[in-house]
This record gives C-alpha cells, structure tokens and sequence, in this order.
C-alpha cells in the first residue's frame, strides 16, 4: 500500500483497519475501486479522503448503490462517476442524509443538482440544526431588506456559528427579528416555502 501513497497516518485514522481482512475485504475493495476510478492514483487520492471504503462490505453493491442514488437527480453515469472521482468524500454519507439535503436544496432553495455536487461538503452539513435555519434566515433577509443582494446559501453554510451570526444576523437592522427566525421561535412559514 505505500507504493500506491497509502500512509501509516491515513490508515491509523481508522482502527477498524486492524480488525480487517487484507484478502477478504481490503484487496477485493480496492480492485473494484480501481475499475471504477480507472486508475491507482484516483483510488489513493479516494483512499486518503475516505479511507473507510476499503473497510465496507461488498463494495460493490455499496458502490453502485450509491452511484443510481446520486444518477437519480438528474445526473448522467459518467457525471456521478466524474464526481464521486473528484470527491470520493460523498460515499460515506448516508443515502438517507443525501436525499434529505439534495431534496431541501433542490425543490427548496431552488439549487440544480450539477451545482450542489460541485459542493459535497454541503450535503454532509445537519439539514435542521445548520441549512435550514440559515435558510430561513437568508430568506427573511431578501424579503426584509429587498434592496440588498441575497447572500449566497452555499457561502452562508460554510461559515462558522459565530462568522455566520456575526455577518448576517447581528449587523443587520433587524437583528432581533433574524435571531428568532434562526433559532425557530418565529417562522412565518410563508419564508420556508
């Protein structure tokens, strides 16, 4: 495994790894990650962003489970492949937290699926303690300060508590208002549809 860029620090990450079958689970999970990405260099640059697929059972069936899942928005094999390749990351997250958060982005926030998979990071976040509050808030925004350019969800998301309170919530004339919409005590449901 060091030839292919394996280290000692990307696989201690993971216990697991002692416990497990060289012959039975790791060797047959990389060959078929191989097939699938094409190439040892793509297989070691999934490995070491999500070392935990070499650890799953029957990888295939995993595998191609999770790609038809990320097909089924709208996406083409050769799309799904290309980012899963770019951004191995994706197959750890659950089915059900993807579809949860594709759908709130999709049919919600109006986001195209193409553009959410350019930022898997986002489908990792928690839909109701993190997207959806920030939602509700950016939303209140545009419609309470409509001379202002809307905010980018993506860019809000991705901001710490603090920076995202700091820079959306607290400078803004209706700062009281925003907190409660962020911590849900008063949601004109109109907002969130």
């Amino acid at each position: 495994m060091k030839t292919l860029g394996f280290t000692a620090k990307a696989i201690s990450r993971l216990h697991r790894f002692l416990g497990s079958s060289l012959e039975e689970t790791v060797s047959p999970n990389f060959q078929y990650l191989q097939n699938l990405f094409g190439s040892e260099a793509d297989v070691s640059k999934a490995v070491k962003q999500a070392p935990e697929i070499l650890l799953i059972q029957n990888v295939p069936e995993y595998l191609e489970s999770k790609l038809k899942h990320l097909a089924s928005f709208g996406l083409s094999e050769d799309e799904v492949k290309e980012f899963v390749r770019k951004r191995p990351r994706i197959l750890i997250i659950s089915t059900d937290k993807v579809q949860k958060n594709m759908g709130f982005f999709i049919h919600t926030a109006g986001i195209p699926a193409k553009i959410l998979l350019t930022k898997p990071l986002l489908l990792a976040f928690s839909l109701e303690c993190r997207i959806k509050p920030r939602y509700r808030v950016l939303k209140s925004i545009s419609t309470m300060q409509p001379l202002n350019c809307i905010p980018s969800l993506s860019a809000a998301i991705y901001l710490s508590e603090r920076k995202f309170l700091e820079k959306y919530v607290k400078s803004s004339p209706d700062a009281t208002k925003l907190l409660e919409i962020y911590s849900g005590n008063s949601v004109d449901l109109d907002i969130i549809q």
